[in-house]
């Protein structure tokens, strides 16, 4: 994905679908087969502390953040493809009064 993210559309745009494509097998695989959750006392739960505000000297009110469901996650990263995926298609077309605004 890190590679779809270095690449401009305009530059070469069969590649550009070709990682799209590659990051939609992925992200199947990933629900496919998702990953165990880790245990209570493994480091890899300090990743997602939806209290990490409280490491930071400040002022202000801390506010909790609300972590997103990994159904959410997956589902979010399916739309930025989408969107991407509608961003090739739109840089191929030359009038941009044929272009759809939703």
């Amino acid at each position: 994905m890190l590679e779809l993210l270095d690449l401009c559309v305009f530059e070469d745009i069969a590649k550009f679908h070709q990682l799209i494509q590659k990051a939609r097998e992925q992200l199947q695989v990933v629900r496919d087969q998702p990953s165990p959750n880790p245990s209570l006392d493994s480091p890899a739960l300090l990743c997602f502390d939806n209290l990490v505000a409280r490491r930071l000297n400040t002022f202000l009110p801390l506010r909790i953040l609300e972590m997103r469901s990994i159904s959410q996650t997956w589902d979010a990263i399916d739309v930025l493809l989408d969107g991407w995926s509608e961003l090739s298609i739109l840089s191929t077309t030359t009038n941009i009064s044929t272009w759809a605004v939703r």
